[in-house]
């Protein structure tokens, strides 16, 4: 009786261990990460957040990765607490990506009025300049004209209608429309230097 008794407590704690020897992959937490993955991506972190997102992703791959490895042990020597962690982590990660993007768009979007304001006044400023030299046959001129009508064209007709998924591109082209704009403006300074003052020219007479 004690046998049979001994042998029962015996198969009892074996049945315990193995219990608790079988790691639980992290099922709730795989999903929590893919629906966090999920909701960035519709709230378009990956283009007003892509840092933030992108650290998200790797988290989570690599969580994936870790639970292919753990998977293929045997059940009594799988350990998920890494997998669980990044998962955790990712999750977080994409939370925040997602947070971000108001915020990171509102900045952008700001960014765009200046650029746009300051290259439609060196564009316009630079024309009148060009215009002067063209009136005086510089051979240069014509040159400089092209280049500015091309950077006025790189303009949006109307910053406001400029959808989300194009802000970033066109906030772009307006910084390169700018640098165009400065650009023919030096040129123009450089062909058109600046005319002596009264002080300048009296100076001058001096060392007459």
């Amino acid at each position: 009786m004690k046998r049979i008794l001994s042998f029962g407590i015996a198969v009892a704690v074996c049945a315990c261990a193995m219990i608790v020897g079988c790691a639980k992959a992290p099922q709730n937490e795989t999903i929590a990460a893919n629906a966090a993955i999920a909701a960035a991506k519709t709230a378009k972190a990956p283009l007003f957040a892509p840092e933030q997102f992108k650290s998200a992703q790797e988290l989570i791959t690599s969580a994936e990765a870790e639970l292919k490895v753990q998977n293929a042990k045997s059940p009594f020597s799988r350990n998920y607490d890494k997998a669980k962690k990044m998962l955790v982590e990712g999750t977080a990660a994409a939370d925040a990506a997602k947070s971000a993007v108001a915020a990171n768009k509102e900045k952008i979007s700001e960014e765009a009025k200046v650029l746009f304001d300051k290259a439609k006044a060196a564009i316009d400023e630079s024309k009148k300049m060009v215009e002067g030299l063209i009136k005086k046959k510089n051979k240069d001129a014509v040159a400089l004209k092209a280049k500015l009508d091309a950077a006025a064209t790189s303009l949006p007709a109307d910053l406001g209608k400029v959808t989300e998924d194009a802000l970033i591109v066109t906030r772009d082209a307006i910084k390169e429309a700018l640098a165009s704009a400065e650009s023919v403006k030096a040129s123009i300074a450089q062909l058109a230097p600046a005319k002596k003052g009264p002080a300048a020219k009296a100076k001058k007479g001096k060392k007459k």
